[in-house]
């Protein structure tokens, strides 16, 4: 880094990110609650690099994690069991006692650094023993189903909080009570009334990476040339991204704010059709992005009852072929060049049931939207509405991209796509059902979504991403 550079990120600091020596982790701020190696290595090289900065791990973090790994592998084991009897013996048998998923998770630490520290709980036990017991913040009584308890008479409940309430209070013991030298990495929404029943003013937390990375590694947007490259380097590595089990949100079932995950894994090959939201870590030299998998995913069957709710048909499995798997992945870099790929947590999932469908209008934009995940594409700018023919003509990576519209979005329509003497074609298919009656007089209809494209004709909306990112540049 030039003196320039670093002059430069100096002056942009604010004054309390330079007080803070220390992250603090919190369970469910890392891998969803799941013990996360690689998202937790990258997390301690920005540390190290942004001031030789701690990371602080609290004793029932990793408890907390290694029960967790426990029932991720008695998962597996279950999956492998019936892979075995399918003839299928490529995954190893896990472990299964919480010893030696306690022993895992330790050593995993320990591989990070002097610096990645493991926070004891012994000075502060008494008085989180005493929030839970006494049920002062961050204690509660909670139902057998984990809700608050609003009315103690009329429903059964058992004391919870110690263990959240040990990992604040260590952190802060450990700070010598000196707030403004650490932060919390943390979603829990009782870590803030925990402070603020203690007293505790001067302590910043963060909800997620992206929070972190954007106020104290002041993170920016990677450049375009770096955001291909680091395509191009995923490329070569998605098949190796292990996507055997795994849980995550998906469009199954719930919403992406509710987070039902249900549990999937992948059964065919991995194609990498977009990488968005990347941000460099200038300091460290790190890039962080969210890529978009394409495979075909074994999961639960959903369906839904009378009143329209979605629901997981238990003890029952189907395969949902052309899935979307949105993975976060971490890229070290050195001048340039990408050295290195880390995989961190499934974010979200995208199964289509049957058939790809939309909402009236909606279904040019669930194509246009896709496609800015396209390195190149984050700022490409599509019509506003779709009531004549139009064609749009763009570059990417150095050729042109020509998108023809004809038709009406609020009928029927096409879209073909034109790359480096290549086409797809998307078609909309205006079902004029009225399934769904707005507030105002406007009756909305089924679109439903086909293409010809042979790489992904279960999920039209991805066909041109499909096109773009796996299209060769003409030699």
């Amino acid at each position: 880094m030039t003196s320039e550079t670093s002059q430069e990120l100096t002056a942009e600091i604010p004054e309390w990110v330079s007080k803070v020596r220390a992250i603090g982790i919190d369970t469910n701020a890392v891998g969803r609650g799941a013990f996360n190696l690689a998202q937790l290595r990258g997390l301690a090289h920005q540390a190290k690099q942004h001031g030789a900065m701690e990371i602080w791990i609290a004793e029932p973090v990793i408890w907390e994690w290694a029960d967790h790994l426990r029932e991720d592998w008695s998962a597996l084991n279950q999956a492998r069991s019936r892979l075995v009897a399918a003839g299928i013996n490529e995954i190893d048998a896990q472990p299964t006692t919480v010893e030696e998923a306690l022993e895992f998770v330790l050593r995993g630490i320990k591989e990070l650094g002097p610096h990645v520290k493991v926070i004891p709980i012994e000075p502060v036990v008494v008085e989180a023993l005493k929030d839970q017991i006494l049920v002062r913040l961050p204690g509660e009584r909670v139902t057998r189903e984990g809700r608050a308890v609003k009315n103690n008479k009329n429903e059964k409940s058992v004391k919870t909080g110690a263990a959240d309430s040990a990992i604040y209070r260590a952190y802060h013991h450990h700070s010598g009570n000196k707030g403004e030298a650490y932060v919390v990495l943390s979603s829990d929404s009782d870590l803030a009334k925990a402070h603020n029943s203690w007293g505790v003013k001067d302590v910043k937390s963060f909800k997620s990476t992206d929070a972190l990375n954007k106020h104290i590694f002041r993170m920016t947007p990677a450049p375009d040339y770096l955001v291909a490259r680091c395509a191009d380097f995923l490329q070569g590595e998605v098949g190796n991204i292990d996507l055997t089990s795994f849980e995550s949100p998906n469009s199954l079932i719930g919403s992406i704010e509710e987070e039902r995950p249900l549990a999937f894994a992948a059964t065919g090959p991995k194609v990498l059709l977009g990488l968005s939201n990347a941000k460099l870590d200038k300091v460290s030299q790190i890039v962080e992005a969210e890529a978009c998998i394409l495979t075909d995913l074994y999961g639960p069957e959903v369906t839904r009852d009378i009143e329209g709710e979605d629901y997981e048909v238990t003890g029952t499995k189907r395969l949902y072929s052309d899935s979307a798997v949105y993975i976060g992945v971490t890229f070290q870099v050195d001048k340039g060049t990408v050295n290195s790929l880390a995989v961190g947590a499934v974010r979200h999932t995208w199964a289509i049931p049957r058939v790809e469908t939309a909402w009236d209008d909606d279904g040019p934009l669930a194509v246009f939207e896709n496609l800015t995940e396209v390195p190149g594409l984050a700022d490409f700018d599509w019509p506003v509405s779709f009531y004549e023919n139009e064609t749009t003509e763009t570059l990417v990576d150095g050729d042109a991209l020509e998108l023809d519209f004809s038709g009406s979005a609020a009928d029927d329509w096409v879209l073909t796509a034109s790359y480096r003497g290549e086409q797809v074609e998307v078609v909309g298919t205006n079902m004029n059902d009225g399934l769904q009656l707005r507030d105002y007089p406007s009756i909305d209809n089924t679109i439903v979504l086909s293409t010809d494209s042979k790489v992904v004709p279960g999920h039209p909306s991805l066909a041109v991403n499909a096109l773009v990112m796996l299209t060769p540049k003409p030699r």
